[in-house]
């Protein structure tokens, strides 16, 4: 019924302009614009994200099913990319181009509402098609929403369910991954960006962080302690924007687990935002409605479940995550994430 109402809106809008003598609104015989895409054009179009592009995100692209790309391995965990396109259609009882169909619902539905995310965690991109915007998972998970003409494509790279030991993609270049599969998918589907204008991103801040510094050898005291008898698993090379270490318990006991991982965040390609500004962006999505904790860091928010806590931590551009699985009180379980949160912000002062 609301999208109905919105398309009659703009249908009476063009009916104002025609009166004015005003272009653009009028339609073809068969209700489609010249340059429009049909529906049968756009749907195979999601599948064609380059090799190049895959393996920015570590992906071969043999491991591809519909529009769905996953990275090879036997855990089925790690980097993915998803990809979704739809091409709106002429109302032709309202007189409304498939253009003006697309552009009057834009951003989807669902992409407006984020699950009740705060609304600073939406973003437009300027520059970049007919609309666009960009919004968050968390340091691993980019998504992008754009439109061209009567196309929309959803582009999300992000990891699988399951914690992926493995050299994570740094943010800066999962954005770059983003962007090029959307360019790609649109220009598959008839309505390439070849006008898009994206701004330069400002330059890295002088006390930016570069590189995050080794975790599992930094906590391998606290590793011993916390995970006794458990030998955390390999990290990212050096070099890497973002890093991981994760201890593993079980063996017929109590599950426990100490995941720690740290990002530092440059400036964005998607929008004139610096790395300070990417990191409390990325804070915002992952830990919504987190309990503030005070005097760590520059802001700090922490989850807290019968059974574990999630604890993030901003300083600067740099984001630090701490989850610590483990029976017993809550009040020792939060006093372990912040210590070891500590202890990675140690590294940088």
């Amino acid at each position: 019924m609301a999208r109905r109402a919105l398309r009659q809106g703009i249908a009476a809008l063009c009916a104002g302009a025609a009166l004015l003598g005003a272009a653009g609104c009028s339609s073809g015989p068969d209700g489609w614009e010249d340059g429009e895409v049909r529906p049968d054009a756009a749907d195979a179009a999601c599948r064609e994200v380059s090799a190049d592009t895959l393996a920015l995100l570590r992906i071969k692209p043999s491991k591809g099913k519909g529009c769905h790309w996953m990275t090879d391995r036997a855990s089925e965990t790690g980097q993915t990319l998803t990809v979704s396109v739809e091409a709106y259609t002429p109302d032709r009882e309202n007189d409304v181009t498939a253009t003006e169909a697309a552009a009057s619902e834009f951003p989807p539905d669902e992409v407006r509402r984020l699950g009740g995310a705060p609304a600073r965690s939406l973003r437009k991109v300027p520059g970049l098609g007919d609309g666009a915007v960009t919004y968050r998972g968390g340091p691993t998970t980019h998504k992008l929403v754009v439109r061209q003409r009567n196309v929309v494509v959803w582009v999300e790279a992000g990891t699988g369910y399951k914690f992926d030991d493995a050299a994570a993609v740094p943010p800066a270049t999962a954005e770059t991954a983003v962007l090029a599969a959307a360019r790609e998918v649109l220009d598959a589907a008839g309505a390439p960006l070849d006008d898009a204008e994206l701004p330069k991103p400002p330059e890295p801040a002088a006390d930016d962080v570069r590189q995050v510094k080794p975790l599992c050898g930094a906590l391998r005291a606290q590793g011993a302690r916390l995970m006794p008898g458990v030998e955390p698993s390999a990290e990212s090379p050096a070099g890497d924007r973002i890093r991981r270490c994760h201890w593993r318990g079980g063996d017929g006991g109590p599950e426990s687990r100490l995941f720690v991982e740290a990002a530092a965040f440059a400036p964005g390609t998607l929008a004139d935002r610096d790395g300070t500004a990417e990191a409390a962006y990325a804070l915002d999505q992952v830990a919504f409605g987190g309990e503030p904790v005070e005097g760590l860091g520059d802001e700090a928010l922490v989850h807290t479940d019968p059974e574990d806590d999630n604890l993030y931590v901003r300083k600067g551009n740099l984001l630090v995550r701490v989850w610590y699985v483990a029976p017993g009180p809550a009040a020792d379980r939060r006093a372990a994430a912040e210590s070891t949160a500590r202890t990675v912000l140690a590294q940088y002062e």
